[in-house]
């Protein structure tokens, strides 16, 4: 509301102008809160999937190696059967 009176009286170069009433229902805002949360919200999946994707991909590569290198000084095959497969 500042604004729109601010606005008024410099357009018409005269501080003793007075705007016509305005209605508090027109005064345009900033984005509201629901929109914020929404936007934390898709941010917070966004990472939560990439940081799911980069688990599998790490545990499985681990996993990976260790069979095919300590396969050989192991007890038992691990190709055959690894533990948790």
């Amino acid at each position: 509301m500042k604004e729109y009176y601010a606005n008024y009286s410099r357009l018409l170069n005269d501080t003793d102008a007075t705007p016509p009433p305005m209605n508090p229902a027109d005064v345009i805002r900033g984005p509201c809160w629901e929109t914020a949360v929404g936007i934390e919200f898709v941010k917070l999946t966004i990472s939560d999937i990439q940081v799911t994707y980069l688990t599998i991909l790490i545990g499985d590569f681990a996993r990976a190696v260790i069979v095919r290198f300590l396969n050989y000084c192991w007890c038992w095959d691990l190709e055959a059967g690894f533990v948790s497969q």
